[in-house]
Protein backbone atom coordinates (compact mmCIF):
# COMPACT_ATOMS: atom_id res chain seq x y z
CA UNK A 1 0.00 0.00 0.00
CA UNK A 2 1.34 3.41 -1.13
CA UNK A 3 2.52 5.98 1.57
CA UNK A 4 -0.18 8.90 2.06
CA UNK A 5 1.03 12.05 2.55
CA UNK A 6 -0.90 14.67 4.43
CA UNK A 7 -0.90 18.10 3.36
CA UNK A 8 -1.83 20.86 6.07
CA UNK A 9 -3.77 23.53 4.83
CA UNK A 10 -4.78 27.00 6.57
CA UNK A 11 -8.63 27.14 7.07
CA UNK A 12 -10.30 29.68 4.71
CA UNK A 13 -11.16 31.99 7.31
CA UNK A 14 -7.95 32.72 8.69
CA UNK A 15 -6.51 33.27 4.68
CA UNK A 16 -9.32 36.07 4.54
CA UNK A 17 -8.75 37.55 7.69
CA UNK A 18 -7.09 41.43 7.25
CA UNK A 19 -4.05 42.30 9.01
CA UNK A 20 -4.96 44.27 12.59
CA UNK A 21 -5.43 47.52 12.25
CA UNK A 22 -2.77 49.26 14.46
CA UNK A 23 -3.87 52.69 16.06
CA UNK A 24 -1.33 55.80 15.70
CA UNK A 25 -1.16 55.09 19.62
CA UNK A 26 -0.21 52.04 18.67
CA UNK A 27 2.13 52.77 15.96
CA UNK A 28 3.71 55.23 18.16
CA UNK A 29 5.45 52.62 20.23
CA UNK A 30 8.56 50.51 18.88
CA UNK A 31 7.91 48.11 22.08
CA UNK A 32 4.57 46.85 21.10
CA UNK A 33 6.32 43.66 18.72
CA UNK A 34 8.54 42.73 21.24
CA UNK A 35 7.51 40.12 23.77
CA UNK A 36 10.97 40.11 26.31
CA UNK A 37 13.77 42.19 26.98
CA UNK A 38 17.55 41.80 26.76
CA UNK A 39 18.32 43.81 29.76
CA UNK A 40 16.42 44.58 32.69
CA UNK A 41 15.07 48.52 32.48
CA UNK A 42 14.86 50.93 35.57
CA UNK A 43 13.65 54.73 35.48
CA UNK A 44 14.19 57.23 38.02
CA UNK A 45 12.23 60.69 37.89
CA UNK A 46 14.57 63.52 38.92
CA UNK A 47 14.25 65.14 42.27
CA UNK A 48 12.19 67.94 43.42
CA UNK A 49 13.63 70.73 41.17
CA UNK A 50 13.92 74.66 41.63
CA UNK A 51 11.34 74.48 38.72
CA UNK A 52 8.82 72.84 40.46
CA UNK A 53 9.21 74.95 43.80
CA UNK A 54 8.63 78.38 41.46
CA UNK A 55 5.67 76.41 40.18
CA UNK A 56 6.97 77.21 36.69
CA UNK A 57 6.52 74.41 33.88
CA UNK A 58 10.12 74.43 31.91
CA UNK A 59 10.03 72.16 28.94
CA UNK A 60 12.04 74.11 26.78
CA UNK A 61 15.35 72.51 26.10
CA UNK A 62 17.45 76.24 26.06
CA UNK A 63 15.48 76.33 29.52
CA UNK A 64 15.94 73.07 30.48
CA UNK A 65 19.98 73.53 30.54
CA UNK A 66 19.49 76.98 32.73
CA UNK A 67 21.45 76.61 36.56
CA UNK A 68 17.86 78.69 38.45
CA UNK A 69 16.46 75.47 36.97
CA UNK A 70 18.57 72.69 38.23
CA UNK A 71 17.36 70.03 41.72
CA UNK A 72 16.35 71.80 45.01
CA UNK A 73 17.64 70.96 48.16
CA UNK A 74 14.74 68.96 48.80
CA UNK A 75 15.27 66.96 44.99
CA UNK A 76 18.99 66.31 45.98
CA UNK A 77 17.80 64.15 49.27
CA UNK A 78 15.44 63.15 47.72
CA UNK A 79 17.31 61.23 44.99
CA UNK A 80 20.19 60.59 47.28
CA UNK A 81 17.45 58.27 49.48
CA UNK A 82 16.04 56.45 46.63
CA UNK A 83 19.68 55.26 45.10
CA UNK A 84 21.00 54.38 48.75
CA UNK A 85 17.98 52.25 48.95
CA UNK A 86 17.99 50.88 45.75
CA UNK A 87 22.04 50.09 46.14
CA UNK A 88 21.62 48.80 49.63
CA UNK A 89 18.36 46.04 48.36
CA UNK A 90 20.86 44.88 45.34
CA UNK A 91 18.76 46.45 42.87
CA UNK A 92 21.03 48.76 41.02
CA UNK A 93 25.18 48.57 41.13
CA UNK A 94 28.18 49.96 39.70
CA UNK A 95 28.03 47.64 36.48
CA UNK A 96 24.35 49.90 35.82
CA UNK A 97 24.34 51.83 32.83
CA UNK A 98 23.12 55.41 33.36
CA UNK A 99 21.06 57.37 30.65
CA UNK A 100 19.90 60.73 31.51
CA UNK A 101 17.83 63.58 29.64
CA UNK A 102 20.02 66.48 29.00
CA UNK A 103 17.98 68.64 31.38
CA UNK A 104 20.08 70.04 34.21
CA UNK A 105 17.42 68.23 36.92
CA UNK A 106 17.97 65.52 35.45
CA UNK A 107 21.65 65.71 34.71
CA UNK A 108 22.37 66.31 38.41
CA UNK A 109 19.95 63.54 39.58
CA UNK A 110 22.13 60.92 37.07
CA UNK A 111 25.26 62.16 38.63
CA UNK A 112 23.71 61.31 42.33
CA UNK A 113 22.93 58.18 41.17
CA UNK A 114 26.48 57.21 39.51
CA UNK A 115 28.57 58.81 42.83
CA UNK A 116 26.41 56.01 45.18
CA UNK A 117 26.35 52.95 42.86
CA UNK A 118 30.19 53.71 41.92
CA UNK A 119 29.32 54.01 37.88
CA UNK A 120 32.24 56.13 36.13
CA UNK A 121 30.09 58.05 33.99
CA UNK A 122 26.56 58.76 32.52
CA UNK A 123 25.73 58.93 29.21
CA UNK A 124 22.41 61.49 27.96
CA UNK A 125 19.82 61.04 25.13
CA UNK A 126 17.48 63.74 24.00
CA UNK A 127 15.27 61.35 23.20
CA UNK A 128 14.49 61.30 27.40
CA UNK A 129 14.58 65.12 27.87
CA UNK A 130 11.24 66.26 28.87
CA UNK A 131 8.21 66.60 26.83
CA UNK A 132 7.24 70.04 25.21
CA UNK A 133 4.41 71.95 26.47
CA UNK A 134 4.56 74.72 23.65
CA UNK A 135 2.95 77.69 24.91
CA UNK A 136 2.71 76.86 28.27
CA UNK A 137 6.65 76.98 29.05
CA UNK A 138 7.39 79.21 31.93
CA UNK A 139 3.59 79.59 33.26
CA UNK A 140 2.32 77.68 36.20
CA UNK A 141 2.31 74.22 36.50
CA UNK A 142 -0.09 73.78 39.04
CA UNK A 143 -2.83 74.53 36.20
CA UNK A 144 -0.99 73.86 32.75
CA UNK A 145 -0.22 70.52 33.29
CA UNK A 146 -3.89 69.36 34.60
CA UNK A 147 -5.26 71.30 31.45
CA UNK A 148 -3.04 69.40 29.25
CA UNK A 149 -3.54 66.14 30.27
CA UNK A 150 -7.06 66.52 30.68
CA UNK A 151 -6.82 66.82 26.82
CA UNK A 152 -4.33 63.64 26.55
CA UNK A 153 -7.00 61.79 28.00
CA UNK A 154 -9.25 62.34 25.04
CA UNK A 155 -6.90 62.09 22.19
CA UNK A 156 -3.40 60.90 22.25
CA UNK A 157 -2.52 62.91 19.05
CA UNK A 158 -3.86 66.01 20.05
CA UNK A 159 -1.08 69.07 20.60
CA UNK A 160 -3.21 71.57 21.62
CA UNK A 161 -1.09 74.74 22.77
CA UNK A 162 1.75 73.75 20.71
CA UNK A 163 1.69 70.77 23.07
CA UNK A 164 4.11 67.74 22.22
CA UNK A 165 1.41 64.85 21.20
CA UNK A 166 1.49 61.55 23.44
CA UNK A 167 2.09 59.71 20.31
CA UNK A 168 4.86 61.95 19.39
CA UNK A 169 6.69 61.50 23.03
CA UNK A 170 5.62 57.46 23.16
CA UNK A 171 7.55 57.40 19.62
CA UNK A 172 10.90 58.92 20.77
CA UNK A 173 10.99 56.98 24.13
CA UNK A 174 9.77 53.81 22.92
CA UNK A 175 12.63 54.29 20.25
CA UNK A 176 15.26 54.53 22.88
CA UNK A 177 14.55 51.94 24.69
CA UNK A 178 14.24 49.58 21.54
CA UNK A 179 17.60 50.57 20.57
CA UNK A 180 18.91 50.31 24.39
CA UNK A 181 17.80 46.87 24.01
CA UNK A 182 19.25 45.89 20.82
CA UNK A 183 22.80 47.58 21.37
CA UNK A 184 23.76 47.42 25.34
CA UNK A 185 23.95 43.13 25.16
CA UNK A 186 26.42 44.16 22.02
CA UNK A 187 28.21 46.36 24.18
CA UNK A 188 28.32 44.63 27.12
CA UNK A 189 28.61 40.50 26.30
CA UNK A 190 29.99 39.59 29.46
CA UNK A 191 27.43 41.80 31.61
CA UNK A 192 24.83 39.40 33.10
CA UNK A 193 22.27 40.90 34.23
CA UNK A 194 22.32 43.80 32.24
CA UNK A 195 20.44 46.76 33.55
CA UNK A 196 19.70 50.15 32.71
CA UNK A 197 19.00 53.11 34.34
CA UNK A 198 17.00 55.97 32.40
CA UNK A 199 17.04 59.00 34.35
CA UNK A 200 13.66 61.31 33.12
CA UNK A 201 10.95 63.58 33.68
CA UNK A 202 7.42 62.73 34.53
CA UNK A 203 5.49 62.63 31.66
CA UNK A 204 8.21 60.85 29.74
CA UNK A 205 8.33 58.10 32.74
CA UNK A 206 4.83 58.30 32.46
CA UNK A 207 4.32 57.53 28.78
CA UNK A 208 7.49 55.18 29.16
CA UNK A 209 5.51 53.16 31.18
CA UNK A 210 2.43 52.82 29.47
CA UNK A 211 4.82 51.77 26.03
CA UNK A 212 5.97 49.27 28.25
CA UNK A 213 2.46 48.02 29.21
CA UNK A 214 1.25 48.24 26.03
CA UNK A 215 -1.70 50.26 27.54
CA UNK A 216 -4.95 51.13 25.25
CA UNK A 217 -4.98 54.99 24.26
CA UNK A 218 -7.76 55.13 26.29
CA UNK A 219 -6.83 53.60 29.22
CA UNK A 220 -3.94 56.17 29.66
CA UNK A 221 -6.39 57.48 32.24
CA UNK A 222 -5.39 54.78 34.84
CA UNK A 223 -1.87 54.58 34.63
CA UNK A 224 0.14 55.51 37.60
CA UNK A 225 2.51 58.77 37.16
CA UNK A 226 5.84 58.98 39.25
CA UNK A 227 7.00 60.82 42.10
CA UNK A 228 9.62 62.71 42.47
CA UNK A 229 12.83 60.94 42.51
CA UNK A 230 10.76 57.32 42.49
CA UNK A 231 12.71 54.09 40.74
CA UNK A 232 10.84 52.21 38.67
CA UNK A 233 10.79 49.14 37.01
CA UNK A 234 9.51 48.66 33.51
CA UNK A 235 9.02 45.05 32.22
CA UNK A 236 6.78 44.22 29.24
Amino acid sequence: MPSVQHTQTQNVNELCMPEPILSDWEKSNHLFGLHSLEIEVYILRHGRSLAMEADLIVSDPINGLRPEFGLAPMGIDEVRHTMEAAKAAGILDQNTIIVSSPFLRTVESAAIAAEILGVDSIQTDDRLRERGFGERELQRASSGYDEVHKLDYLDPRHTTFGVESLCATQDRASSFFAEMNQTLPLKHPHTRPLRLLAVLHGDIGFVSSLAFAKTAAEDTSAAARLKTAELRKLEL
